[in-house]
């Protein structure tokens, strides 16, 4: 559904895709991952910067969405449940930092929804070890 001319989109193969969304001289790309049911199982990226011990100088840090589910809402097919996932070097390694589990979506939802064209309601969405907040 991201159809637009700042983004532009180059198969990879049966499974992937790679995006690239510009916004005037940045660009970030990210991988796209597709099962064999073509829904997005994860989303890979090496576009956020990890800061030095001392804070001068910044890497590109790997990251993922890995999705662990998805269901029909109302006539939508939404991720339901996921994580964002640092993979960072040794002696981290990879971990996750955010979990997310989707309760309930209301589209069109009074006057300020109706602006918006949606609006979530009780999504659980905390880093790790945090209470969700409805």
């Amino acid at each position: 559904a991201l159809v637009d001319t700042s983004i532009t989109w180059r198969s990879l193969d049966d499974h992937r895709a790679r995006g690239a969304f510009t916004n005037g001289a940045h660009t970030v790309t990210a991988e796209l991952v597709f099962d064999d049911d073509h829904q997005l199982v994860d989303f890979v990226s090496e576009d956020r910067l990890r800061a030095s011990k001392d804070g001068r100088s910044f890497t590109p840090q790997p990251w993922s969405t890995p999705i662990r589910g998805n269901r029909i809402v109302g006539s939508r097919r939404l991720a339901i449940a996921g994580e964002g996932r640092w993979h960072a070097p040794d002696p981290e390694g990879e971990f996750a930092y955010l979990e997310f589990n989707l309760d309930e979506v209301t589209y069109n939802a009074g006057t300020h929804g109706a602006s918006r064209g949606w609006e979530e309601r009780h999504v659980g969405a905390s880093p790790l070890g945090a209470p969700s907040v409805p």
